[in-house]
């Protein structure tokens, strides 16, 4: 979870503009937030697409973590 409030500054889960950064030091992450309202970050490398999706379109899968949501099919492949 991101606790630095100067971690990429904007005007959180309301802010949906893109930041761009000229020349950018170190390593970049992907900021989100979550419905509670709480903030995390991920490495940005390897990250090709962002989706969002309502946790009705995730098929269930029995006897995993409750941090699995499920599984989903897009455009022919599933993710989970």
């Amino acid at each position: 979870m991101v606790g630095n409030q100067d971690f990429l500054p904007g005007k959180g889960p309301e802010s949906t503009g893109i930041q761009e950064i000229e020349n950018p030091e170190g390593e970049l992450h992907l900021r989100f937030y979550v419905p509670s309202g709480k903030e995390f970050a991920l490495p940005a490398i390897g990250i090709r697409e962002v989706i969002s999706q309502s946790p009705e379109a995730m098929t269930a899968i029995p006897n995993v973590s409750p941090l699995l949501l499920g599984t989903l099919n897009l455009r022919g492949r599933v993710l989970w």
